[in-house]
């Protein structure tokens, strides 16, 4: 039995992050599900921090208030059981990941990506065949969708479990100084471009972007700006402007695009906002503090059971009870898609033309309460970078928070399993680092 146990506890984290980025994501839910429960039943050590169980009872209140809403709304228990399904990994994973190793999880991120290093490779070599030629991706847009690893025809979940994965690489170089971080951080830097999400990308660079703006800001009031610093802000700042001098007429272009974009008719994620914030308060100001409940407006699991997301019918095991809501505001903007191959001048099957967003998911079936919660947890995250000042801490919460806004990523278990991972591995307590320092002495 022994034996077992040390199998366990080598293999979950690898297991849990492969099972979060299956081909078919509910099976790899309850792959992990099922996996957490046998963990919790043998080998559960819960290791309390207290910043730990502020956030983590954060994440509880944002999943139990739209399921005592759901009460005072109540669609079908179909409704409610996809909601818990799609919603709970955010719970489950800290208790898992409270007692891992440093070593452990970074010697199974290392084994995944490998993994998906071969399984990209073969996807990329097949498509060079198809369409003869070494680059794909300039024969057609939409070949990045099938270059997706283990997630296969999920090329966005990749993208974001790869963007978390080269900022753990990079945070594990920048305190060891071991050459074989850096080489990770690019291969997975490469495969999250691969995949040709380009939501997730450009809000990757964002984060980026902002960090450095706020670590620049931060150094310019405490007046201790370093050279390097220095070098680096008017280096950007000059070539930025150069820039915008020698392509003024793309920028103006540009411009013009996303006028023409917004001026015709928003995209549907514009018209969602609207909708939510404005059509849906003033019809039902009595739910904007409490919201309609889980699964009831635009969860996944309320578009899973609404009948038009899982194309081109309902599995038998997802039953169609749209609820009242749903059928009042999100139904016919989701309707639009099939109706018309573009909207507001982009294609109807692009990112921003899917009425997906965790905020509005958040405040539509956990009112606003909820999203209160939620930017209190937000602040309680930017505190520990205060604290510790992690290089690639801030990016990924940065990175976090802001995917909110364009998808349901909370329903997706490798975002969940990814975000416990970015907080436990920065210093969650003021020991954790002294660990990761005796880990890197000893190696």
């Amino acid at each position: 039995m022994q034996h077992i146990y040390k199998f366990i506890d080598k293999w979950k984290v690898f297991f849990l992050i492969l099972s979060c980025n299956m081909p078919n994501p509910y099976i790899g839910t309850v792959a992990a599900g099922l996996f957490l429960c046998f963990v919790a039943m043998t080998r559960l050590r819960i290791h309390h921090r207290t910043e730990w169980d502020q956030i983590n009872f954060c994440w509880f209140l944002i999943f139990i208030i739209p399921v005592l809403s759901f009460l005072a709304n109540f669609s079908h228990l179909n409704n409610l059981f996809w909601y818990v399904f799609t919603t709970v990994p955010i719970l489950i994973y800290p208790a898992v990941l409270s007692n891992v190793p440093y070593e452990n999880v970074l010697n199974s991120f290392k084994k995944f990506v490998l993994l998906e290093l071969a399984v990209f490779s073969t996807q990329y070599m097949w498509l060079a065949v198809k369409f003869r030629t070494l680059n794909p991706l300039a024969v057609d847009l939409s070949a990045g969708d099938f270059i997706a690893g283990t997630s296969v025809g999920y090329s966005s979940l990749m993208s974001v479990t790869m963007a978390f994965l080269t900022l753990f690489f990079l945070d594990h170089y920048f305190f060891t100084k071991k050459r074989a971080g850096l080489v990770y951080s690019f291969l997975c830097f490469m495969m999250m471009i691969l995949t040709g999400y380009m939501a997730g990308i450009v809000l990757f660079f964002i984060s980026i972007i902002l960090n450095f703006i706020s670590n620049i800001s931060y150094s310019m009031v405490r007046l201790k700006l370093s050279k390097l610093q220095m070098i680096l802000s008017i280096t950007m700042l000059l070539a930025f402007s150069v820039l915008c001098m020698q392509m003024s007429s793309n920028v103006i272009y540009a411009s013009k695009v996303i006028i023409k974009i917004f001026s015709a008719s928003p995209p549907l994620k514009v018209q969602s906002y609207i909708v939510t914030f404005s059509d849906f308060l003033k019809e039902n100001p009595e739910q904007s503090i409490l919201g309609v409940g889980g699964g009831n407006y635009s969860s996944r699991a309320a578009f899973m059971t609404g009948g038009q997301y899982l194309q081109p019918s309902n599995p038998w095991y997802v039953p169609v009870t749209p609820s009242r809501f749903y059928n009042r505001y999100m139904s016919p903007l989701f309707e639009k898609r099939f109706l018309y191959k573009t909207i507001g001048n982009v294609s109807s099957r692009s990112m921003i033309n899917t009425p997906f967003s965790q905020i509005q998911t958040i405040f539509s079936e956990g009112g606003l309460l909820s999203l209160i919660i939620l930017f209190a947890l937000s602040i309680m995250c930017i505190r520990i970078y205060l604290r510790k000042m992690s290089r690639m801490y801030l990016i990924a919460i940065i990175l976090f928070f802001s995917l909110l806004l364009i998808d349901n990523w909370l329903a997706f278990p490798n975002f969940a399993f990814l975000f416990w991972v970015t907080l436990f591995f920065n210093d969650f307590s003021a020991g954790k680092r002294d660990l990761t320092a005796r880990w890197r002495t000893q190696n």
